[in-house]
């Protein structure tokens, strides 16, 4: 039988705490931003699958000057604009 439980009882969660500006990576391929809202640092607490990548916007990849949030950012706005053209 596999379940997923500590080894003194409970079962582990899929909370995170997490910043504004940040994007997560679900493991279905989706890419969302957590949303401005002026609060302070790892203040949002969201629920995420199991698998989630979250993207930061302070570190950067390397060999760029580009954060990661900024590189995701641009995943996005590519994947947005296919599914406006009907030949992609």
């Amino acid at each position: 039988m596999n379940t997923n439980t500590f080894a003194y009882g409970g079962m582990p969660t899929s909370l995170a705490y997490v910043d504004d500006g940040e994007l997560i990576s679900t493991p279905d391929g989706t890419i969302s931003k957590v949303p401005e809202l002026g609060r302070p640092t790892d203040s949002n607490l969201v629920q995420l699958p199991g698998g989630s990548k979250i993207l930061s916007d302070k570190l950067k990849v390397p060999g760029t000057k580009k954060t990661f949030a900024q590189v995701g950012e641009e995943m996005m706005a590519t994947k947005k604009s296919k599914f406006n053209d009907i030949y992609a």
